[in-house]
């Protein structure tokens, strides 16, 4: 039962990531420089209740893992998973989480993570399989541009291969930011060539 292996799944993540978040703060917890740099309004609620300490850590998650039989998703959070099948469309197996709006975001740090995490589960491989940050979808103006970057993505590797293609987004990454979001941008992808 995929559902169910895939809660259980989510689960376990959320679980470790509050531990290791635990051990962190208690190793290291909050200096008075990073304390007088929270807004008030945040020192007040974690004065109030410690446990709090957590949010400061709040983080999207997207996680692909391609097996050879299956291949599943996880996503909390923007950012966005964009599958590409030579010859087809893409797509983007999971749909965009609606709470996500401008510099709001879900997080793992979230009350109610568990629900507001995403998952996508198939036994159909396409040839392409990339996550992103939302500075690579925010530096374009559509998803029809966005999908049209995955597609230039994909044949370059299967053209010119991986290094060469590797060491072109390295470069082209930074003029992306740039000239686009401005925000950060992280990309990982799993091609079949």
């Amino acid at each position: 039962n995929s559902n169910k292996s895939l809660e259980q799944l989510k689960k376990s993540i959320l679980t470790l990531w509050h531990e290791k978040i635990e051990d962190d703060y208690s190793k290291e917890p909050f200096t008075q420089e990073e304390l007088e740099a929270m807004p008030e309004k945040a020192k007040q609620k974690l004065d109030v209740n410690p446990s709090l300490y957590f949010k400061p850590y709040g983080t999207t998650l997207i996680v692909v893992v391609k097996h050879s039989k299956f291949w599943i998703a996880l996503h909390i959070g923007d950012g966005k998973c964009v599958t590409y099948k030579k010859g087809g469309e893409p797509e983007q197996p999971m749909p965009w989480d609606e709470r996500c709006f401008l510099n709001v975001t879900t997080s793992m740090r979230d009350e109610d993570a568990l629900k507001r995490f995403r998952h996508y589960y198939s036994e159909n491989h396409p040839d392409a399989i990339y996550i992103a940050t939302d500075g690579v979808d925010d530096s374009y103006a559509s998803d029809e541009r966005l999908h049209n970057f995955y597609i230039k993505l994909t044949n370059s590797f299967i053209d010119t291969g991986a290094e060469q293609t590797v060491k072109e987004l390295e470069a082209f990454l930074p003029i992306l930011s740039e000239e686009g979001s401005g925000d950060d941008i992280s990309i990982a992808g799993i091609v079949s060539l």
